[in-house]
């Protein structure tokens, strides 16, 4: 099932194509249109009562933040998991993602914060100096740390935090629920505690 919230139907991308593949493909695919022009702005409440009574698939957002926040809402209220739930997030990038200032190991007179990490499956110890973010430490120790924006709004550097205390300086991607899950953005988590313990999958 496709939920599309669209300002009309002269709006809707794609409109063509996806009434083609329910054309063919009518037992596989339902796809329910939300015009704005119609219904008014999408809410809680309208999403709900378009969702099967009993989700058992994984469901997946993309648009503005405020109506992803509406449509997990209406998910997780039509009995769905939020670990069933996935968002895309697009940001444009407003700085040199692959820039670093240091390209190989550091010095052995490293200082700050001991950091375990477990990276895709590769174990490494490493020192976070003062007031700098997990992401930057790990690449400047030549660790091949996944990200993207580098700006708090993607997710890609997402990691749990098995250990310690971290500080976010944004987040424009983490909900609540994965907060609570000690997941972090290590493009923007400064560590506040004596020593790390994070796991990037």
């Amino acid at each position: 099932m496709l939920i599309y919230a669209n300002r009309s139907a002269e709006s809707v991308m794609f409109a063509d194509t996806l009434d083609d593949l329910v054309k063919r493909h009518p037992t596989r695919l339902e796809v329910i249109h939300w015009l704005e022009s119609d219904r008014g702005m999408p809410t809680a409440t309208g999403l709900r009562n378009l969702m099967p009574s009993s989700p058992a698939s994984d469901a997946y957002l993309c648009g503005p933040a405020v109506f992803m926040d509406l449509a997990h809402d209406a998910l997780v209220a039509a009995g769905l998991s939020p670990d069933a739930i996935y968002r895309e997030v697009f940001t444009s990038i407003q700085a040199n993602p692959f820039h670093t200032s240091v390209t190989g190991p550091p010095a052995a007179t490293d200082v700050g914060t001991p950091v375990t990490a477990e990276v895709e499956g590769e174990d490494y110890t490493f020192h976070c100096p003062p007031d700098t973010v997990l992401l930057d430490a790990m690449l400047d120790h030549g660790i091949d740390a996944p990200f993207v924006c580098r700006e708090g709004n993607c997710g890609a550097c997402a990691f749990t935090l098995k250990a310690g205390e971290v500080e976010m300086r944004v987040n424009d991607t983490l909900d609540t629920y994965e907060i609570g899950k000690r997941v972090r953005l290590a493009c923007q988590s400064v560590p506040v505690s004596g020593s790390i313990d994070m796991v990037i999958e």
